[in-house]
């Protein structure tokens, strides 16, 4: 049930790490099952989008522009779920692809690097150019009640309405990869605290680059201070030792595990290749509250 399986990467709760005894095999991901693997709700869509989204009905055909009727989300029902490039390849910044739909604040492809917000991960930015027409993209979100939809919302910059369905997705490369670092050194800090003999179960975690990036575990160790050096020392220990990022399927479940440093988790976003593309990673606060631990962090780049 493509639903069911899309609720286990909201975008805020972490589903707790998989147990079973071939956890860690290697298997290859095809087309289908990553477009399955990555699927999450968006909490934070643009609030107006479902709103417009019943201003006027518009064709059905493929590439038409549509402005979807009341309903919200159903009118994307009929379309063929959106192929996820940026499941196989972080550093992916490009792609071609065809509009399935359109309209003046929301494009849906056939194909993107785009990563939608979800997982803690925010959207990446960047353009559709279709013909001579652009639009430059502002969020990235997929849909709880129509499963596979990647939506692209935005604003067409020329001001003119697109004539073919050939599109070209172009992100923005630098942010895309400061989101994986972010996100990877929330993995990170998972497989330290299992290092410094904290292996709690993973509840949330929030990896915008934009500030507050943070990870909390079901728990409250005694000495949060003495975690934060025991942790920062086991960090610098992970990128110096440069693992390489895994991802793998669950066996059982076909769920997609990120694997970091002996660490696997079921996640859908964007990772680095290698533990080194870090730099260097400070656990910068752990908080105890309400018998969770929050662990906030930062990144350094590893050129500076």
């Amino acid at each position: 049930d493509l639903r069911n399986f899309a609720a286990r990467f909201d975008s805020v709760t972490r589903p707790p790490r998989p147990q079973h005894p071939q956890r860690g095999c290697s298997m290859a991901v095809g087309d289908e099952l990553s477009s399955l693997a990555a699927l999450r709700v968006a909490v934070d869509a643009p609030p107006q989008s479902e709103a417009r989204a019943k201003e006027r009905p518009g064709g059905a055909e493929r590439g038409a522009s549509v402005e979807t009727q009341a309903g919200g989300d159903e009118a994307y029902a009929a379309l063929a779920p959106t192929a996820l490039l940026f499941l196989k390849d972080t550093y992916r910044f490009e792609c071609e692809a065809e509009v399935l739909r359109w309209t003046s604040w929301e494009v849906v492809l056939t194909a993107t690097v785009f990563h939608p917000q979800g997982g803690g991960q925010p959207s990446d930015r960047g353009t559709i150019e279709v013909g001579e027409c652009a639009f430059e993209v502002s969020g990235v979100r997929t849909t709880s009640r129509v499963a596979g939809k990647v939506i692209h919302a935005g604003s067409w910059r020329s001001g003119r309405e697109p004539t073919t369905v050939a599109a070209r997705c172009r992100i923005d490369a630098e942010y895309r990869r400061l989101c994986a670092r972010y996100h990877s050194a929330g993995h990170a800090i998972d497989a330290a605290m299992s290092r410094v003999g904290h292996s709690l179960p993973p509840l949330k975690g929030y990896h915008w680059p934009e500030g507050g990036a943070y990870v909390e575990y079901d728990g409250a160790p005694e000495d949060p201070a003495t975690l934060i050096a025991d942790l920062n020392a086991a960090l610098a220990a992970i990128v110096a030792e440069n693992p390489s990022t895994k991802r793998l399927v669950d066996p059982d479940t076909g769920t997609r595990l990120i694997e970091i440093a002996g660490e696997a988790c079921p996640c859908g976003g964007t990772h680095v290749h290698f533990a080194a593309e870090l730099g260097e990673v400070t656990v910068t606060k752990a908080k105890n509250k309400a018998k969770k631990l929050r662990i906030s962090y930062t990144l350094r780049d590893p050129a500076a």
